[in-house]
């Protein structure tokens, strides 16, 4: 792999990979190395039994709209997943989200609220709307995605939260992300 320098003068790639894994606590390992240098990162994934649970979620993923169907995740998720976290107000940044209703009962209406809070702790975005059962597939699930609104949010750090709630039951998932100046990019442009 050939890594390119971007204007803030670092080298960013990012690879998809697929792990197929049981529910359950695992840990993911990742390392790095080029030129006499390495890197690694690890964090702890728990992977929720959505065939049983009443109400789960898949992970809360960042990404761009796909343009086309060419790479390994696009039989499972509708949006390119990236892992940065850091974008300009011009970007067009979708989060996605699977909701799985588990267990062998009715498929229940389920209410999302969606929540975007700055760094004072100020919610910037309250919604809520509903997924009707007509929206669940034969598999129990129903993709849920937003647009985030980057265009109206200052530059800063944000917390995305999706909380979906049926009858007594809930689930929860977080993102953070920035929004950078569009400015920031250009000073430190190497021809600028």
């Amino acid at each position: 792999m050939t890594l390119r320098p971007i204007a803030l003068g670092e080298r960013r790639f990012e690879l998809q990979s697929r792990l197929a894994v049981r529910p359950g606590r695992y840990e993911i390992r990742v390392a790095a190395a080029v030129a006499g240098t390495a890197g690694g990162v690890f964090t702890l994934v728990e992977v929720p039994d959505f065939a049983k649970a009443r109400l789960s979620l898949s992970g809360l993923v960042l990404g761009m709209r796909r343009s086309d169907q060419n790479d390994r995740l696009a039989d499972v998720l509708p949006i390119v997943p990236t892992a940065g976290r850091s974008f300009t107000s011009s970007a067009r940044v979708t989060a996605f989200l699977r909701v799985y209703q588990g267990g062998k009962g009715a498929v229940l209406p389920v209410q999302i609220r969606v929540r975007i809070v700055d760094a004072s702790s100020r919610n910037v975005v309250d919604d809520a709307s509903t997924l009707e059962p007509a929206r669940f597939q034969s598999g129990r699930f129903a993709d849920y995605s937003l647009d985030l609104p980057l265009s109206r949010l200052g530059a800063g750090d944000y917390l995305l939260t999706v909380e979906a709630t049926a009858q007594k039951n809930s689930a929860r998932r977080d993102v953070r992300f920035q929004v950078t100046p569009q400015d920031l990019l250009k000073r430190h442009s190497p021809n600028s």
